[in-house]
């Protein structure tokens, strides 16, 4: 829908001269008494409902040319009497196939000056608002390649706004808001200082975004900044400080939604996965777990700890649920990593582990897995600053991070310098008494050489430059 709203002070919108009128042709209707502009028909800009047709309907030389930025056929005129002291609203349906815009021209001079205009669409309807003046007139036009058909135009009341603290919102609310009519709702909540809350403002129409914005108790709605803001489908955890609690007022705005925007606001209490400490997640069993983005619940909040340092992997079980994703953070809340599966080398401490879907997707079963083991090291013999010399044997030594298991794995990279770090050999290696893996390399060519274990723990990189013997 394309509206271009009121004309602010100084702005005018000019219109060009059109083409040459048509005649009506033999066996057409007679062209509608308002078909000139000349002959507009009143109407009530404060509730009225007049129907009309385009059959028959002519445009001429004086008419705009391009209403609502398009080409027109046919033209009938309305001109607005009695217009209050608020918003005008008109409303145009369509019928029998009809495309229509609708646009309001205001006279300057001997200019007409378009203050706000839509189109009917695929839907048929064309809506615009506007602040508007006794004398103000309303073209219907019918578009070019339409065919004739019956309308209606209808003055519409918009909504007055509701009075502090608006109606009470206890848990979960269907409601909407509508462009021009009903552009706000106001709710209140009750909520309790230092408990934690989710909220969610969940649209189901990707072309519809209201807002929602929260108020401490007693600010008024007409306080821009409030205490939370969110979009459409936005969720967000609240925690009302030690100077918060009490009656939260909740304003839902039509924001950048046109026509009808129904949508689903809910205030709940913060489940025990909701938030911090969250639930505990074990190592080695798969945790099931479900999310119900369309409500409160676009989150789960898992914690675990390490007591040494360790290669962790945190993933979700196949087949990947669609848009679940996780989030590996340190206790002071910074971010490590994130996807669907995540291996890490992590230092001791306390680690969260969230797993997410969109606000508004569907319900969404998943399983998760916290696998950790202490960190393999690794070390080489016989080189000398990291200097080995070509053709002469080493010895690559690994400790294997408990629980070792029976076979390690180690890669062997060589350093191209047009293309970095390439992939060379790998080799799997029995582990022995005391956790210990070892493997004798002799190097063919002279380069630049790194190691490590990839399996079953990591380890960090050895690095090992090759030259050849001096003479």
């Amino acid at each position: 829908m394309r509206v271009l709203g009121t004309v602010r002070a100084g702005v005018c919108v000019g219109v060009l001269a059109v083409a040459m009128g048509a005649a009506p042709s033999a066996g057409r209707a007679d062209p509608p008494g308002n078909d000139a502009q000349a002959a507009a028909i009143s109407i009530d800009a404060t509730s009225s409902l007049t129907a009309g047709t385009t059959d028959g309907a002519t445009a001429a030389k004086g008419d705009p040319s391009n209403p609502c930025d398009d080409g027109v056929t046919a033209t009938l005129w309305y001109s607005l009497t009695n217009v209050p002291n608020r918003a005008v609203v008109l409303r145009l349906v369509a019928h029998d196939g009809l495309d229509a815009v609708l646009d309001v021209y205001r006279s300057q001079g001997n200019r007409l000056n378009s203050v706000a205009c839509d189109e009917t669409g695929d839907s048929g309807i064309a809506t615009v608002g506007f602040t508007g003046r006794n004398g103000d007139i309303v073209l219907v036009g019918q578009r070019t390649g339409s065919p004739p058909g019956a309308f209606e135009l209808r003055a519409l009341v918009p909504a007055p706004t509701e009075p502090v603290p608006g109606k009470p919102l206890r848990g979960v609310v269907h409601a909407t808001v509508e462009q021009y009519l009903d552009e706000t709702d106001l709710w209140h909540a009750d909520l309790r200082a230092g408990t934690t809350y989710r909220i969610s403002l969940v649209v189901r129409d990707k072309h519809a975004c209201p807002n929602v914005r929260m108020f401490q108790p007693g600010g008024p709605p007409s306080d821009v900044r409030g205490v939370m803001y969110l979009r459409c489908n936005g969720s967000t955890s609240f925690t009302p400080g030690p100077d918060g609690g009490g009656r939260y007022l909740l304003l839902v705005g039509i924001s950048y939604a046109s026509g009808l925007a129904p949508y689903r606001l809910q205030v709940s209490r913060a489940q025990a996965d909701d938030t911090a400490p969250g639930l505990a997640l074990p190592v080695g069993v798969w945790r099931q777990g479900r999310l119900t983005p369309s409500a409160t619940d676009q989150l789960d909040m898992y914690r675990f700890v390490l007591a040494v340092q360790s290669d962790v992997i945190i993933q979700l079980g196949r087949p990947w649920p669609k848009g679940v994703a996780l989030l590996l953070l340190r206790d002071m809340g910074k971010s490590v990593a994130a996807g669907k599966a995540i291996r890490r080398s992590l230092a001791p401490g306390t680690y969260y582990v969230v797993v997410s879907a969109p606000t508004g997707s569907r319900a969404q079963d998943y399983r998760l897995l916290l696998r950790e083991r202490e960190v393999s090291t690794l070390s080489v013999e016989g080189v000398q600053q990291g200097i080995a010399l070509l053709g002469s044997p080493l010895t690559l030594s690994a400790h294997i991070g408990a629980p070792a298991g029976r076979v390690a794995t180690l890669q062997v990279d060589r350093f191209d310098p047009l293309d970095g770090w390439l992939f060379l050999r790998g080799y799997s290696l029995p582990v022995g008494a005391g956790d210990e893996a070892s493997l004798a390399w002799t190097p063919q060519h002279v380069g630049r050489y790194r190691a490590r274990i990839t399996a079953p723990s990591r380890s960090g990189y050895v690095y090992i430059t090759v030259r050849e013997p001096t003479p």
